[in-house]
């Protein structure tokens, strides 16, 4: 049963990945961004805020062009963000962050990033060409230090208000609870041991290609099961969520009630 169970959300999976709302093209769940420049837009209603790529993105499957804008997720990492966030100012941000897909859309999920500021060229003195990698010249310089001399972007420190700890995200593993939705459109995670005296907070879920699927599977069931998750646990702003990375039904075989 259990097999047959775990085979299902794999489908469920395939179909998630392949239909996209409205025709959007998307990225594929678990898609890890290395490094994409970009600028921080918001906040919107609901305090979202979004990331505006400056130059195409692809899975290997899928190009996402530059220009479009994807909501960044509640985070520890968000929340660092917001620190070095300038808005109307040439300002922007490298970042690193993993791709999640929910009811066809695309979010990013930071793991890290560092602000920059967009030079003017103009503004700033006349300085010597220099001829660099010449076939003539003994000084080859590699192209990634090339590239920062070049880009014309300045580094800035990453600054942190007062007070705000630099805590990093950390790994749930193999835990059994239930998922409740909430009157908002979001669902919890609630800790469950079958009775036993666990803590019963209640854990947002970010959306994900693991929650819709298992959703999906839950869609025709008479009550909410038990699950076994996996994923990462981060902060924002006084709320605890978690990133499913892994959820499998946990069936009890008529021992304990579901």
């Amino acid at each position: 049963m259990t097999k047959v169970f775990i085979i299902s959300l794999l489908l469920m999976s395939i179909t998630v990945h392949a239909s996209t709302q409205e025709g959007r093209v998307l990225l594929r769940d678990g898609f890890y961004i290395n490094g994409a420049e970009g600028r921080m837009v918001g906040p919107e209603s609901r305090g979202i805020f979004r990331f505006i790529i400056d130059s195409d993105i692809s899975d290997g499957f899928t190009v996402i062009k530059a220009g479009a804008s994807f909501e960044l997720l509640p985070s520890a990492g968000l929340m660092k963000m917001r620190e070095n966030y300038r808005p109307g100012e040439p300002y922007g941000f490298k970042l690193w962050a993993r791709v999640t897909t929910y009811r066809g859309k695309n979010y990013l999920f930071t793991v890290r990033f560092l602000p920059f500021k967009q030079l003017d060229r103009e503004k700033q003195p006349q300085q010597t060409v220099l001829k660099v990698n010449d076939p003539n010249d003994p000084l080859n310089i590699p192209a990634d230090i090339l590239e920062k001399l070049t880009s014309g972007r300045e580094i800035l420190p990453i600054q942190l208000r007062p007070g705000l700890e630099l805590k990093e995200d950390y790994m749930l593993v193999d835990r059994t609870g239930r998922i409740e939705p909430h009157e908002n459109g979001q669902f919890f995670f609630i800790f469950d041991s079958l009775g036993r005296n666990v803590d019963k907070t209640k854990i947002i879920l970010l959306p994900c290609q693991a929650l819709e699927t298992v959703l999906a599977g839950q869609k025709n069931e008479q009550s909410v099961g038990r699950i076994k998750v996996a994923g990462i646990i981060t902060a924002y702003e006084g709320e605890i969520y978690l990133l499913l990375q892994r959820a499998i039904r946990v069936r009890s075989y008529g021992n304990f009630s579901n």
